[in-house]
């Protein structure tokens, strides 16, 4: 069986390189100027993000998926009871809601604020339908056909329970 590895592209990071070399400009002016370090602690917090958020990533499974984000957790499809897309302060991203109603948010696939995935809608359905499938909410049949895919797998249409329309 195969495994998709869905990650947070470089134009998605960009946003912290950028802010990280402003906040050095900024530190090295304010450090010869007012000797206060405050925006180079912030050049080197966006930098590290900037590095850190390489290591986000959703990994889909046959029998489940990985999320890793500041922490790395494994969940078995049937552990899950909904996958949507929520917006959060103008950032969309996906929300799985665990059997014990418990909520929890993928870091990857997002989109929005400045960090734009053309891709979200599709990383989506692709998670939603392998979910979906493993859990007999769909036929496998279904599965070619039934969802937009993503890494190269076959497009088409959502079916009606798609959390994307």
């Amino acid at each position: 069986m195969h495994e998709i590895r869905m990650v947070l592209g470089l134009r998605q990071r960009f946003m912290w390189l950028v802010l990280g070399i402003v906040f050095t400009v900024l530190g090295v002016y304010m450090l010869i100027i007012e000797e206060r370090p405050l925006f180079l602690v912030l050049a080197v917090l966006q930098f590290v993000l900037f590095f850190w958020s390489a290591r986000f990533a959703t990994v889909l499974h046959p029998h489940g998926l990985t999320a890793v984000g500041l922490r790395t957790r494994r969940l078995a499809w049937q552990e899950i009871a909904n996958i949507e897309a929520k917006s959060l302060i103008g950032t969309r991203g996906v929300r799985l809601t665990l059997v014990g109603g418990r909520r929890m948010r993928l870091r990857v696939p997002a989109t929005g604020g400045g960090a734009n995935d053309p891709e979200f809608d599709v990383k989506l359905a692709t998670i939603w339908q392998w979910w979906a499938v493993a859990t007999g909410r769909i036929a496998p049949e279904q599965q070619q056909a039934g969802v937009p895919q993503y890494a190269g797998q076959q497009p088409g249409q959502p079916p009606s329970g798609y959390p994307g329309r």
